[in-house]
């Protein structure tokens, strides 16, 4: 994109209320790659709302690229924990890792380098070159989208696989600001977030609405258009918890799944709402834990939900199984013991901390 040599009225209306509008975070104020990637990583699938403790947390423990890079996958999701989507936390580290190796421990300044990057896809990799670098790659997030779909009369299927080039065309047609990428892209992100919203556009204030298309014609409720939503599959998860003498029983997910690494309870998972029978957990501890279990009456919490981006997880939880100090389990068991002090640290998924921290929800009792 060629740089303009004055500044298009869309662009001369959106800085003006940028200069009172603007959101206050901390990673705006460093030109620093690396915590730039650092917030833009941790507000992937997070409200800024949350992720802005997690981010200075994260800048306090690892400061530069090179202390991410040396500290353990577990360290990093001990610090991760209570974000979910565990993948990222993974793919931060690695990178970091890729940063010492490939580019010497130097962030890289060049956005194709950046786009090689774990995790890093091209809105994360405009949003470094942009923020860091002051590179001219419009940042197009789902407030980018929004703004422009309104304002530029886009009236198709914003979900749709194509929508993302239109977005750019449009910005390119006049209205990305290649000369200052970085006030523009944060500009309009700014503005997306707290003018021009998804319910309750404040249009009474904004200054672009005398050439909104959307404002216009009356459509900023419909804009953008949503036509192909998520469809999400539902799937149901029986947690087993097993107590001895002050440890819960734990494992590790290993399948290419949702949630691989992090630790969970036994669990069962079956395709129907209802919660299992006695026998179904009484068999299940037999043949799969290696526990016998005779008519202990069995309390269970739930449901619990959790919605992923393509899976609802309905989660029940089953509690009163005891078992002996000395009881062991085999050598070869993918389960392990762990005392209040390890589990409280370990990676788990966002149900399951729930479970250990605030499990106050309906409780009946299953019988034998």
């Amino acid at each position: 994109m060629t740089p303009r040599s004055a500044p298009t009225l869309f662009q001369q209306q959106l800085y003006a209320w940028h200069k009172t509008g603007a959101r206050p975070h901390p990673w705006k104020a460093t030109r620093d790659p690396y915590k730039i990637w650092l917030s833009e990583i941790i507000l992937q699938q997070t409200r800024v709302e949350t992720g802005t403790s997690y981010y200075l947390r994260f800048v306090e423990r690892f400061p530069a690229v090179e202390a991410l890079a040396a500290a353990t996958l577990e360290e990093v999701y001990e610090l991760w924990k209570g974000l979910g989507y565990y993948s990222r936390a993974k793919n931060l580290h690695l990178s970091a890792q890729q940063i010492m190796t490939e580019f010497e421990g130097v962030f890289p300044d060049q956005y194709e380098d950046i786009l090689s990057l774990k995790g890093v896809g091209p809105y994360t990799a405009a949003a470094i070159a942009s923020f860091a670098y002051d590179l001219a790659y419009p940042v197009v997030d789902g407030n980018v989208k929004r703004v422009i779909s309104r304002y530029a009369a886009y009236e198709k299927d914003i979900l749709a696989s194509a929508a993302h080039q239109d977005i750019l065309d449009l910005l390119a047609d006049g209205l990305f600001d290649a000369a200052h990428p970085a006030q523009f892209n944060q500009a309009v992100m700014d503005f997306g977030a707290t003018v021009c919203k998804p319910k309750g556009a404040l249009c009474q204030i904004c200054p672009l609405r005398e050439d909104c298309y959307a404002h216009q014609s009356g459509r900023v409720a419909e804009l953008p258009l949503r036509i192909n939503k998520v469809k999400r599959k539902t799937r149901y998860f029986h947690y087993i918890i097993i107590e001895r003498a002050g440890e819960l029983l734990f494992r590790q997910r290993q399948d290419k799944d949702i949630w691989q690494n992090l630790y969970e309870f036994p669990m069962i998972e079956s395709y129907q709402q209802e919660a299992l029978t006695h026998q179904e957990v009484a068999t299940y501890l037999r043949e799969t834990v290696g526990i016998m279990i005779g008519d202990e009456l069995l309390h269970i919490k739930g449901p619990r939900q959790q919605l992923l981006s393509h899976q609802k997880i309905i989660s029940y939880f089953y509690s009163g199984i005891e078992q002996e100090a000395s009881e062991e389990l085999s050598s070869d068991s993918p389960f392990v013991w762990m005392p209040a002090d390890k589990y409280h640290q370990i990676a788990v998924p966002k149900t399951i901390d729930w479970y250990l921290h605030d499990n106050s929800i309906s409780l009946f009792t299953l019988k034998a």
